[in-house]
């Protein structure tokens, strides 16, 4: 597309994925993709996703904290792993009151729900 050789209504994605929010089935904690929201404030506890400097689903959550001005809101209290599936680990075992991850990760626990999604800007 960038270099004019296929026109960008010819391209379709097949594949995606999405950033979402989950939390431990039993908690209650309000999300709104909203700068004006308070997310920091939403719940209690740590808040877990991938390394930001070094996986990709932390360094997407980085884009998506800062860009919603959440992220200095939330220094302290986040938790960094080596991947998704320990954030989605620690989630599980309420060691983390939130988790940032894909959403094809979140759907395959059943004991956490999706709380909320990232925009995909």
């Amino acid at each position: 597309v960038h270099k004019k050789l296929i026109n960008s209504s010819s391209v379709h994605p097949i594949l995606l994925n999405q950033l979402v929010a989950i939390s431990p089935k039993h908690l209650n904690i309000h999300f709104k993709p909203q700068s004006s929201f308070n997310f920091a404030q939403s719940f209690k506890g740590y808040v877990c996703t991938g390394q930001m400097e070094s996986v990709p689903a932390g360094k997407y959550t980085k884009q998506s904290l800062t860009k919603l001005n959440w992220l200095n809101g939330l220094k302290g209290r986040i938790v960094g792993t080596d991947d998704v599936r320990s954030a989605l680990a620690f989630v599980e075992r309420g060691e983390c009151e939130v988790g940032i991850v894909y959403k094809t990760d979140a759907l395959i626990s059943r004991k956490v729900k999706i709380i909320g999604t990232f925009p995909a800007n």
